[in-house]
């Protein structure tokens, strides 16, 4: 359940402050804050926000380069066949 929790918050914000994560441990596990439970908790749930990041910033970098890639292709073609 943390990690949908995680999945949520991460299409809802972009950047949250680290209240956020202590906050969403504490309601969607219901552990003590301070604990050592609650530490590596926060430590993976971290953790998966960046990777959640990460998956995120390069399926853009690749659509953009899939996209530039498509519209030089066809510029190149029509420029091709619009010549002769």
């Amino acid at each position: 359940m943390l990690d949908e929790t995680t999945k949520c918050l991460f299409l809802r914000t972009r950047n949250p402050p680290s209240i956020v994560f202590d906050e969403l441990i504490k309601k969607a596990c219901m552990v003590n804050i301070n604990s050592e439970q609650e530490t590596n908790l926060l430590a993976r749930t971290k953790g998966t926000f960046e990777d959640y990041r990460n998956k995120y910033n390069n399926a853009i970098v690749k659509f953009v380069n899939d996209y530039k890639e498509l519209r030089y292709s066809l510029h190149f073609f029509f420029y091709i066949f619009i010549d002769f």
